[in-house]
């Protein structure tokens, strides 16, 4: 640029920030007031920065006490769990118990079964034993009676021989008295010998009286030993029936002492049986207390496990909502971080931002090379509207370029503007160009030529 173009223009006073930038906004009212605007956008920028910074360290907030309730969630649903857990343990060791129960049941059915085996058994043999004894005491009566009857024969047959040895003895007095007549009669006979004649008669009839009592005494001889034959005959029916009674009554007392053994035996086992049944009914009773204590502990255990379900439901869906809300949450915050971080990036690190000069520069020089590339297209509408946009955009670009430099503001060219003319206009100095050119190196191509439009940083 030539000094003959921009003529150098001595200031006499000091050149005040303020009354520059408010003659160059009476100057270039339309650019100014443009800018104001994108300012304006800026600090409602800058304003809302604070509310979203809020607004994320209130979701940062609600994101931990989501958390905490979380852990709260997760710490009641692990207590429902070891609840439910030690529930799930005691029905086990109740089902055991019941188990147990059934087993001893069962042990004591068949050992009821077994014992009214035994007592069938022993009934029938104790039975079988009673009838064997009546039998014995049947057997015993008629031995008795045989006895009796042997004994009364015998005492019959003593009586009879008793009555049949005085008959012989009587009948041997009668023959000794006739033997002593014959004696008496031959001696009478030999003596008198006159008398034979007349004693002949009564000889013979003596003689005859002997052999009638000789006859007698000869079938009394004989009946005797029959009777002796016949008592010898009924002593050996006695001394058989005795023995046969003696028998009968060693029999009778077996059968008496069996028959006590097995009374002894049945009691034993009557009295087993009611033990045993006892024992049944009491098993029975624990059984039925157990499986009413194990219904019951189902039911509770059910109830129990039922509100433990609706519980753990609804800590679910509170879960779920909660998750829900938290994701809502962390998507808000996420949110809001990626504005924040657009918002930052967008402010220079002096505002609290993370753009840096360097940035802003590369972003502008871009908005200026997209803004060359639209003035080179043809003509018409299209055109038109993409130049607009692209100036837009380099004004919104140099602006955080001003901010992030600290610059006095920025100035949008116009038709027949300089580089020496808008030094003049800023600092009253037309040869202060040069810092304008400086700080918009990255825009501006040739120093002598100004496009219209471009946005330029007023140091």
């Amino acid at each position: 640029m030539s000094p003959q173009t921009h003529p150098a223009t001595p200031v006499k006073r000091p050149i005040r920030r303020l009354p520059i930038l408010i003659l160059a906004t009476l100057c270039a009212a339309p650019a100014l007031t443009a800018a104001e605007t994108e300012g304006g956008e800026l600090d409602a920028v800058r304003q809302e920065l604070p509310q979203a910074q809020a607004e994320a360290s209130r979701l940062k907030d609600a994101h931990a006490q989501l958390e905490g309730r979380l852990a709260e969630a997760q710490a009641e649903a692990a207590a429902v769990r070891e609840r439910l857990a030690a529930a799930a343990e005691s029905s086990a060791q109740l089902q055991a118990e019941l188990e147990g129960a059934q087993v001893v049941k069962a042990r004591l059915a068949d050992e009821r079964a077994a014992a009214s085996a035994e007592a069938e058994r022993l009934g029938a043999a104790l039975a079988a034993a009673e009838e064997t004894a009546a039998a014995t005491e049947s057997r015993r009566a008629e031995a008795e009676k045989a006895l009796a009857e042997a004994q009364a024969e015998a005492t019959e047959l003593r009586e009879r021989l008793a009555a049949a040895t005085e008959s012989s003895a009587q009948l041997q007095a009668e023959l000794e008295g006739a033997q002593v007549v014959k004696a008496r009669l031959a001696d009478e006979r030999a003596a008198a010998s006159a008398e034979a004649e007349r004693l002949g008669a009564a000889l013979a009839a003596a003689e005859e009286t002997a052999a009638a009592t000789e006859s007698r005494r000869a079938e009394t001889e004989k009946a005797l030993a029959e009777a002796q034959a016949e008592a010898a005959e009924l002593r050996e029916r006695l001394a058989a029936a005795e023995a046969s009674g003696a028998q009968l009554q060693a029999e009778l007392e077996d059968a008496q002492q069996a028959k006590a053994s097995l009374g002894g035996e049945r009691s034993a086992l009557l009295s087993e049986t009611e033990t045993l049944r006892a024992d049944l009914a009491a098993a029975q009773a624990a059984s039925r207390e157990a499986e009413s204590r194990v219904a019951e502990t189902e039911l509770g255990l059910k109830a129990e496990l039922q509100a433990a379900a609706k519980r753990q439901d609804g800590l679910e869906a509170e879960l779920a909502a909660r998750d829900s809300a938290l994701a809502s949450l962390r998507a808000a915050q996420a949110e809001t971080h990626s504005s924040l971080t657009a918002l930052q990036a967008r402010l220079p690190s002096a505002e609290g931002g993370t753009l840096t000069a360097e940035q802003a520069k590369a972003d502008a020089a871009r908005a200026a090379e997209a803004l060359n590339a639209a003035l080179r297209k043809g003509s018409g509408k299209q055109r038109q509207t993409a130049v607009t946009e692209a100036e837009e955009r380099l004004y919104q670009a140099q602006l955080l370029v001003a901010r992030a430099l600290g610059a006095q503001g920025v100035y949008r060219t116009r038709a027949q503007d300089s580089l020496a003319g808008i030094a003049k206009r800023f600092y009253g100095d037309g040869n202060l160009w040069t810092r304008i050119y400086n700080a918009n190196r990255e825009v501006l191509g040739n120093p002598d030529r100004l496009v219209p439009g471009v946005t330029v940083i007023i140091p």
